[in-house]
């Protein structure tokens, strides 16, 4: 269990920054267009920034997650490589 569950974090981790690599290189070379929106265009999911000021503390807490289609494929990808190995 322990390490499947490793295995799917470092999957996301390393998945998320190759594919955002990927989807960045896509937009720079593809022309404009339905295939490029395919690719490219994305869902962005979380919480927007919340802030708490007290007077001498301020506390600021916010994420996000931008999703593409390249992404979210070389995400599973990644996750079945690191899973055979």
């Amino acid at each position: 269990m322990q390490k499947s569950l490793k295995t799917i974090l470092w999957g996301i981790l390393l998945g998320g920054i190759l594919g955002s690599a990927i989807s960045s290189l896509f937009s720079a070379f593809l022309a404009p267009g339905t295939l490029r929106d395919i690719f490219v265009k994305g869902v962005k999911i979380g919480i927007s920034p919340f802030q708490a000021m007290l007077g001498f503390f301020e506390l600021t807490f916010g994420f996000s997650f931008h999703l593409t289609l390249i992404s979210v494929i070389i995400i599973i990808l990644v996750i079945i490589l690191l899973w055979r190995m």
